[in-house]
């Protein structure tokens, strides 16, 4: 009788050690599925100039970020920043989205090409890019583009594409600032829109 008493106390602490294990392993691969892979995000577009002003070139700065759990590997990134004057809608959003992500794959098949590698983003970090308005190869901005820009007749406009190993979806960002009340430039207070689907 003792040894059977003692035989069923040895095999409910057997079971109950067992339960314990069970329960702790299921609990680690639950951590691993909720851990996700890292992935890159647009995190922030500010302006360098504290005003949109005739004579000077507007700087732009946009960056983004590794908002997983784990590095980004390989990471390309693309960066397009335009003033446009809109005629049709959202004609206007389709065209510069389309000329956006053609110029980052093109681009992108050219990098590879020649040997780039990308780079790493650890987890956290951001890659930022600062591009100008307009862009060096022209003459600053006139009294006329900015007229029309405080007018509303025209946009400034902003695509960010990203690709990274094991990336299953590329970053594919296209939005346009909606006009201020004023040419004084307050970045949490500018309003931001994104550009419409096609």
């Amino acid at each position: 009788m003792t040894r059977l008493l003692y035989g069923l106390f040895f095999i409910a602490l057997l079971l109950i050690v067992l339960g314990f294990g069970l329960a702790a392993w299921n609990s680690f691969l639950a951590a691993k599925e909720v851990r996700r892979k890292g992935f890159m995000q647009v995190a922030q577009v500010w302006f360098v100039n504290k005003s949109f002003t005739a004579g000077e070139r507007l700087g732009v700065n946009v960056s983004v970020k590794n908002m997983g759990d784990e590095p980004v590997q390989n990471m390309y990134h693309f960066i397009k920043v335009g003033l446009l004057e809109p005629t049709k809608e959202p004609e206007a959003d389709w065209e510069y989205h389309t000329l956006g992500l053609k110029d980052a794959l093109r681009g992108h098949a050219q990098a590879i090409n020649g040997g780039y590698k990308g780079v790493r983003v650890g987890v956290g970090d951001s890659v930022w890019t600062t591009t100008m308005i307009p862009d060096n190869s022209l003459p600053p901005l006139t009294e006329l583009q900015v007229d029309h820009f405080m007018q509303g007749r025209s946009r400034i406009y902003v695509y960010v594409w990203a690709r990274w190993r094991d990336s299953q979806d590329d970053v594919d960002f296209c939005e346009w600032l909606q006009t201020p009340s004023t040419n004084e430039f307050n970045t949490d207070k500018l309003i931001w829109h994104l550009c419409a689907p096609h």
